[in-house]
């Protein structure tokens, strides 16, 4: 899965440390948002092994300077999708390899 996504920016070292942009219409810019805005809605419960399931979160784009909503699956990697058609990634960088 994560083979074909371009790894954009690692934050830290936790199990959702890096965003990665899942195809060609989604920017690192906004995985990266993506990525603050999950780890943000999460809360402490980022740092824990329970699962959360299925969580929609908004994310603004610095490119298009709009907001989207996106589903996020609590899956590993975890997997955002929405927008316009966007796919993001979110995984520690270690798993990518």
């Amino acid at each position: 899965m994560l083979e074909s996504a371009t790894a954009c920016r690692a934050f830290d070292d936790s199990r959702l440390s890096t965003a990665y942009s899942g195809n060609d219409v989604t920017s690192c810019p906004f995985a990266e948002a993506v990525r603050t805005a999950y780890v943000r809605a999460l809360g402490s419960k980022r740092y824990s092994d329970d699962v959360v399931g299925t969580l929609k979160i908004r994310a603004h784009s610095p490119v298009t300077k709009k907001d989207y909503v996106m589903t996020c699956t609590d899956t590993n990697p975890v997997m955002c999708r929405g927008g316009n058609n966007a796919v993001v990634y979110i995984a520690s960088y270690q798993d990518a390899g």
